[in-house]
């Protein structure tokens, strides 16, 4: 399955000068959207059997789903300008458009609670860097601190190709099926706030979905 990155609406310039192209080789400015980082079948339970729960905090919002039977936690993040996206021709496959860079920004924060301790920890702010293939958060418990790799993004079918909703003329797409793992700095950060070990790097937390709006607001 091809990962994909949804993208709502183009500016009547921006369509002039890239309808035909399906925005290859191209970079793709971000005005609004959201990303949603949904919890696997088994991270949620494992996090909460360790005594740990998480909610958004700082405009992030949170939910539960359900999906083939098994409980799963969602979190939702609005993305912030200044947003791009980096979308290159493959020249030996000949697909069009995989992204190959980019940075999205988001507001909100995924804030955690070790019961068994009585210890919180917040981070949040993220930005994902598309060429690093990393989400970085840049708030600690609402201060800002220098980026922290806490995820590595790992493709289901690398490399990551938008799915248009009209390739001449694009207005959506979708990008998704791109799992979310934390890295050893992460699992650390976490480990250290929280007052636990059970965190690790590789720890896979569950998969994310990017829709994005490239037309700037009116």
């Amino acid at each position: 399955t091809r990962a994909a990155l949804a993208v709502m609406g183009v500016s009547a310039l921006l369509v002039g000068s890239l309808a035909g192209t399906a925005l290859a080789d191209t970079d793709v400015p971000i005005y609004g959207g959201q990303t949603t980082i949904t919890t696997t079948a088994k991270s949620l339970p494992a996090i909460t059997g360790a005594g740990i729960i998480m909610w958004g905090a700082d405009g992030a919002t949170s939910g539960y789903t359900a999906e083939q039977g098994a409980a799963r936690q969602q979190f939702g993040f609005d993305i912030v300008t200044p947003s791009n996206l980096m979308l290159e021709d493959d020249e030996i496959t000949d697909e069009v458009g995989s992204i190959t860079g980019g940075r999205v920004s988001h507001l909100g924060a995924i804030e955690f609670l070790n019961t068994n301790k009585g210890k919180l920890a917040k981070v949040g702010d993220f930005l994902v860097n598309f060429k690093k293939m990393k989400v970085f958060a840049t708030s600690l418990n609402g201060d800002p601190i220098d980026a922290l790799a806490v995820f590595s993004l790992v493709p289901t079918d690398p490399p990551v190709y938008p799915e248009y909703d009209d390739e001449a003329t694009p207005t959506e797409a979708t990008v998704s099926g791109v799992n979310v793992v934390l890295t050893g700095k992460g699992a650390a950060a976490l480990n250290d706030a929280l007052s636990t070990k059970f965190f690790d790097g590789g720890y896979k937390f569950g998969k994310v979905l990017t829709e994005a709006t490239l037309v700037e607001p009116t």
